[in-house]
């Protein structure tokens, strides 16, 4: 499990296939769940970068230390969910 600090910020990345395909899905979401019981909310296009076919990005600013943990769900024909999670140290 990745450990960073807080003032840093940090990449959530995910890739969506089918048959091994790269597939780009009808939506994709990222929801952060911060440490003190804080939401980030995360959705393309405003705050997901789309890196290429299938590719998204979201940057995330590290605010609190402690346990966060996240997850990422799109619908349509690359519909899946992910979930992860990563320390953060004063």
């Amino acid at each position: 499990m990745a450990t960073y600090i807080v003032g840093e910020k940090t990449n959530l990345d995910i890739e969506l296939r089918i048959n091994n395909a790269l597939t780009d899905p009808t939506s994709i979401a990222l929801v952060v769940l911060l440490p003190n019981g804080g939401v980030q909310t995360f959705s393309y296009p405003d705050t997901v970068a789309k890196l290429g076919v299938g590719r998204y990005r979201a940057v995330v600013d590290l605010t609190v230390s402690g346990q966060w943990t996240y997850r990422w769900a799109s619908t349509g024909t690359a519909q899946t969910a992910a979930r992860g999670s990563f320390s953060v140290r004063a």
